[in-house]
């Protein structure tokens, strides 16, 4: 991730980059929140993008790493399209976007 919305690179727990994975075979999206691995399903359908409930790990985590997870895990409930200007992805949704 380089960007939460106005968060510019958000990193976790051990200075270490939030990820995303996406698996078309099984059509999961999974990675490094922050503080915790998570993984959900995702729909995508054109430019349309929604992704299912999340689950994660459950290490408990504090600072930067507890807020950028929280604000990441928050934001992919409402990602509704996607976008590849560039070379970088952006999910947008609710207000925010993800990139």
């Amino acid at each position: 991730m380089v960007a939460i919305g106005t968060q510019q690179t958000p990193v976790g727990a051990g200075g270490r980059y939030l990820t995303m994975h996406f698996d078309a075979a099984t059509s999961r999206v999974f990675g490094f929140s922050g503080c915790n691995q998570y993984n959900a399903p995702y729909t995508l359908r054109g430019n349309s993008l929604s992704f299912g409930p999340t689950a994660s790990t459950q290490m408990a985590c504090i600072g930067n790493a507890d807020s950028a997870e929280r604000a990441f895990l928050g934001a992919l409930p409402a990602i509704t399209t996607w976008q590849l200007p560039d070379s970088t992805l952006t999910l947008v949704g609710g207000g925010v976007a993800v990139q």
